[in-house]
């Protein structure tokens, strides 16, 4: 299962509406806004790659809208294609300023549409990336440093052996080791995230309950939460069918377990909840602790936000960055709710697995002879 890019079409006409679905929902999530005001509900939330963006609407117009999307600094990469029947140099002009990427008119070739949607597409990964090595680069430098000097100095007193005892020796050691496997750490997130947006992770879906995924991660993080004195509650439901790449998931719920626990307080609790309707599966980290400043929250997501920053996390926030990129991948949202010095809740929320697929997937499952 390949990540679907998201497209976001801005329309008041139902037969146009109509046209884009049937051309683009094969390939492309999409979702419908009616109105300037309800794309830009939709945008900030949703973080579409593509924005198919009518001019004349109801409310305000598809200028204005272009405009404060641009205003949006989540939405940087965000790439704007704005329709209209109007073909005029002017048309165009005033498009560009409001900060359109380009232009296309009514009525458009399908195969036109296509093909620009494709080639922005490919241009905002490639600016994503481009963006990623940058902040990489701007921070090697502090982030290696330190784990670096707690690596050479240590092991330059070992290597001189000047009269350490065996406590000393074991100590330097040790400080070494920790400090190699820091960095260790920032690299292979570095990595893992390079490749997440590029889109060449190898992920392996299977259909499984989702409540096994979270109990296999809450049972890794007891040890921490017990260290902390930090009780991990659940609710989980019974049955709850995905189609996941079992281990990637595991891996975001440990990271958002991690996270609970390092904002929680002594003494405190994390919450774990599974839960699913009729077409949704459900699953939240709840913590109780400080909190961050509601302002941050669209940047809770980027890589080395200053959400991170304010919630004095080592890993600039690089594991919730990857998180959401693996949750994307799956098709699915994540997000989180914050009211400061009550709780912070982290929801992911998967598309239910058809029961058919799931019976049909343990069937095969059950008739794989064994070695």
């Amino acid at each position: 299962m390949k990540q679907a890019s998201k497209i976001l079409v801005v329309d008041d006409c139902p037969a146009l509406i109509t046209t884009i679905k049937a051309a683009l929902r094969k390939e492309y999530c999409l979702e419908i806004a009616r109105s300037g005001e309800e794309a830009l509900e939709i945008a900030p939330r949703w973080h579409p790659d593509i924005v198919l963006l009518d001019i004349m609407m109801p409310g305000i117009d598809g200028y204005e809208t272009c405009r404060r999307i641009r205003m949006d600094k989540t939405l940087s990469h965000t790439k704007v294609i704005m329709v209209s029947s109007g073909d005029t140099v002017a048309n165009r002009l005033e498009g560009y300023e409001a900060g359109a990427d380009d232009y296309i008119t009514k009525p458009f070739d399908i195969e036109e549409l296509r093909a620009k949607v494709n080639v922005y597409l490919r241009l905002k990964s490639v600016e994503e990336l481009n963006n990623l090595k940058t902040d990489v680069l701007t921070l090697l430098g502090h982030e290696t440093r330190t784990p670096l000097n707690g690596i050479i100095e240590p092991t330059e007193l070992l290597a001189a052996d000047e009269g350490l005892d065996d406590d000393e020796r074991k100590m330097f050691a040790m400080m070494a080791n920790r400090n190699a496997r820091r960095l260790m750490a920032f690299v292979e997130k570095v990595i893992s995230l390079s490749t997440l947006k590029s889109q060449k992770w190898p992920f392996e879906f299977a259909f499984v309950n989702l409540s096994d995924v979270v109990r296999d991660a809450v049972s890794e993080m007891l040890g921490k939460a017990h260290d902390m004195n930090i009780r991990i509650k659940e609710r989980l439901c019974t049955d709850a069918p995905v189609e996941i790449d079992y281990h990637q998931i595991k891996n975001v719920i440990v990271s958002l377990l991690d996270n609970a626990l390092i904002h929680s307080s002594t003494g405190s609790c994390v919450m774990v909840l599974v839960g699913c309707d009729d077409d949704k599966v459900v699953t939240s980290v709840t913590d109780y602790g400080e909190g961050f400043d509601p302002a941050f929250l669209p940047h809770v997501f980027d890589a080395f936000s200053a959400a991170s920053v304010y919630r004095k996390t080592q890993g600039h926030g690089l594991s919730l960055a990857i998180a959401r990129e693996v949750v994307g991948a799956h098709n699915a949202k994540i997000s989180v709710v914050c009211t400061p010095g009550l709780e912070t809740v982290f929801t992911i929320e998967f598309s239910k697995a058809a029961p058919a697929k799931v019976e049909k997937e343990q069937a095969v499952a059950t008739c794989i002879p064994t070695a």
